[in-house]
């Protein structure tokens, strides 16, 4: 994740209309480069230089230069990193990937913040992260997905199934959450079976819930596209 540094009260950071100074360097660089190219071959020669690093300096996408999108993509290609032939399976407990280790997920809410203090937070902070360090591995998947929005919580029990005003209030609900979807966090940990069994324990105690069945694929829909079941 990247976060820009504020520019300073009274004092703008970019250079005419790059927002920021170094995209104006890197502009520079085709600049010359484009006017070099034009002393030697001529002037046709050395335009398309300086156009094409206007273009890949100026114009963004997803918050970044195409330039830094370009210059992603080589180092990533020239990093000799190969992608596995497939995405691995899915099953009712869980995710195999492609290397044979096996995923596990859990689920919750996202975490309140309103009513609570600082130090309420950053403690339940601590005692997530060190639920994951106990747990020994070296990566995992923390993600926040989009789920549709449930009706159960407002859904009264017992009394008045069978009226007709009853009926029409869970229509009400059914059309106020259609096409709307709340947060859920989700968590999932590649571990052997001692692990599994205690660190599933201690996020039961955080709130996690693991994932199974049907809330499972829902969820790696989201995470992995065109994942195939078993």
């Amino acid at each position: 994740m990247r976060v820009s540094i504020p520019e300073r009260f009274g004092r703008r950071m970019s250079i005419g209309p790059f927002e920021d100074p170094r995209d104006f360097l890197r502009f520079v660089l085709f600049a010359l480069s484009g006017a070099l190219v034009a002393m030697v071959l001529g002037l046709p020669w050395g335009l398309p230089i300086v156009l094409c690093g206007l273009v890949l300096t100026l114009f963004k996408r997803e918050e970044e230069t195409l330039l830094a999108h370009l210059i992603r993509r080589v180092a990533y290609l020239g990093s000799g990193r190969t992608v596995p032939p497939q995405k691995g399976s899915l099953g009712t407990n869980g995710w195999r990937d492609p290397w044979g280790r096996h995923w596990v997920f859990y689920s919750r809410e996202p975490l309140p913040i309103a009513g609570q203090s600082p130090e309420e937070l950053q403690a339940r902070s601590l005692r997530l992260v060190k639920i994951l360090a106990s747990t020994n591995v070296s990566e995992l998947i923390f993600a926040r997905c989009p789920e549709p929005c449930s009706t159960a919580a407002f859904v009264p029990e017992g009394r008045g199934v069978e009226t007709r005003a009853f009926h029409q209030y869970l229509e009400l609900l059914e059309r106020s959450a259609l096409w709307r979807f709340q947060a859920r966090l989700v968590l999932a940990l590649p571990t052997s079976a001692g692990e599994r069994f205690s660190a599933s324990e201690a996020l039961r105690a955080e709130g996690w819930t693991p994932l199974k069945g049907s809330a499972l694929r829902g969820v790696a829909r989201n995470l992995f596209p065109l994942l195939p079941t078993s």
